[in-house]
C-alpha cells in the first residue's frame, strides 16, 4: 500500500468539488485511493464543499481522520462548480492537477490516462464522454450548446460539460489567478494551454442521489464560458485557513477549514 510520508510533497494532486454529496463520498475515495495508489507517485486529494447542506462534509471530515493525503476545503456557501474548482487549485500542491466529478460518472479507473499524457508534457488533457448515460433530452441540449459555443469563443471544447480534466501546475496556479466571478474553468485553462490534448473516457449512471445540470444550468454554463473569454477584473479570492487533521486524529469541524470568498486585502 503507497504511504505518502508527511515530508513528501505530492506529485498528483486530485480536486474533487462536492454539492450534497453524502452517499458518494466513501465510495469515491475508496475508488481514488485504489486508482491513485496503482500509480506509484505520491498524491493528495483536496475535496471542496461547495455549501452542502447534508452530511457531505462529516463523511468527509470522518475520512479524513483516517487517510493522510485527503484535504478538505469547506466554503461559506454555495458558490458553483468552477469556484470551488478554484479553491481546489489555490489548496493543492501538487505538479499536477485532475479535476473529477463525486457522482461516479467519471470512473476514477480513467486517471491513469490523464496523468500518462501529463507525463508526456502536455499541459491541458481534455476529455468527452463516450456513450454518455444521461437522459436523451439532456445529451440532445449538451450537443447543441458544445457545438454553439465552439463556434462562438473558437475555442475545440468537444463536451464542456465533463469535470475529468488534467492540468500542469502551471496551467492550474494561471487559471486560479486569471478566474473571475462565474468563470468557466476548462475554457480560460483551454485559452492559455500551449500543450493541449482530447481524450475519450468512459461514462457510467450516477451512482447516488440525483443530478443538479438542468437545461437552465447547461445554458448558464455555456454563458459563463463565453464571459471567461472576455475582459476579466481580478477576483474576489477563496480566503481560507486549511488545516489537515494528522492520521488517527479527529479534528473539530471548524479546526478543519474555514473558508469564504471574501476579497483579500
Amino acid at each position: 500500500m503507497w504511504a505518502m510520508p508527511p515530508a513528501l510533497p505530492p506529485r498528483l494532486s486530485v480536486v474533487v468539488p462536492m454539492l450534497d454529496e453524502e452517499r458518494n463520498v466513501s465510495r469515491l475515495l475508496d475508488k481514488l485511493w485504489t486508482v491513485l495508489e496503482s500509480l506509484g507517485e505520491p498524491f493528495e486529494v483536496v475535496c471542496v464543499d461547495d455549501g452542502s447542506t447534508d452530511g457531505t462534509l462529516r463523511a468527509l471530515e470522518d475520512e479524513a481522520s483516517r487517510r493522510p493525503g485527503l484535504k478538505l476545503v469547506s466554503l461559506a456557501r454555495n458558490f458553483g462548480q468552477h469556484a470551488a474548482v478554484v479553491a481546489g487549485f489555490d489548496a493543492s500542491e501538487g505538479h499536477w492537477v485532475v479535476t473529477l466529478d463525486a457522482d461516479l460518472q467519471n470512473p476514477p479507473e480513467e486517471i491513469p490516462r490523464l496523468v500518462e499524457e501529463l507525463r508526456a508534457g502536455r499541459d491541458l488533457v481534455g476529455t468527452y464522454r463516450e456513450d454518455r448515460r444521461d437522459p436523451l433530452v439532456r445529451r440532445c441540449a449538451s450537443w447543441a450548446l458544445n457545438r454553439a459555443v465552439r463556434c462562438l469563443s473558437r475555442l475545440e471544447i468537444r463536451d464542456l460539460g465533463c469535470m475529468l480534466r488534467g492540468y500542469s501546475r502551471e496551467l492550474a496556479r494561471a487559471v486560479a489567478r486569471e478566474a473571475g466571478p462565474g468563470a468557466y474553468v476548462p475554457a480560460l485553462a483551454a485559452a492559455r494551454a500551449r500543450s493541449p490534448v482530447e481524450i475519450p473516457v468512459r461514462h457510467a449512471p450516477r451512482a447516488e442521489g440525483r443530478s443538479r445540470y438542468s437545461l437552465r444550468t447547461l445554458a448558464g454554463l455555456a454563458l459563463d464560458l463565453l464571459r471567461s473569454l472576455g475582459p476579466r477584473a481580478r477576483r474576489p479570492a477563496p480566503a481560507y485557513v486549511l488545516r489537515s487533521p494528522a492520521p488517527g486524529r479527529r479534528e473539530p469541524r471548524a479546526a478543519l477549514l474555514e473558508a469564504s470568498l471574501q476579497e483579500r486585502g
